[in-house]
């Protein structure tokens, strides 16, 4: 009973992290432009957009790897059942992590056609 409860867990944790990832690269992105301005560089925005696309893109792979079709079309007990992740979970994660990589993406080629300190 208390895998159930952890895997759920997970598995909405997972789902959640690829929007979180988006929220704090635009928060960060918005904080360093005055660094940006004073440094002379957007080198941590560049950072900042890579570390972000990586988290997104995490989640899409563990969405992929926890699918599971074997048990498709065959009958399982309620106790093999809760303890199997929810497919439309791992969907789920594997199209909101690709989702907000490109989202990351494009927002983080802001800075290299348009200058923060203008």
């Amino acid at each position: 009973m208390l895998t159930m409860g952890r895997s759920r867990t997970t598995a909405v944790v997972v789902v959640a992290l690829a929007p979180l990832a988006w929220a704090v690269h635009l928060g960060l992105s918005y904080w360093f432009v005055p660094v940006t301005c004073s440094w002379s560089t957007v080198a941590p925005m560049h950072l900042t957009t890579m570390g972000a696309v990586v988290v997104s893109l995490s989640v899409a792979v563990a969405g992929w790897r926890s699918q599971d079709g074997s048990t498709r079309g065959d009958y399982i007990s309620g106790r093999e059942l809760a303890a199997t992740p929810d497919p439309a979970l791992a969907r789920l994660a594997i199209m909101l992590g690709l989702y907000f990589a490109l989202v990351i993406l494009l927002t983080g080629l802001v800075p290299v056609v348009v200058s923060p300190c203008a």
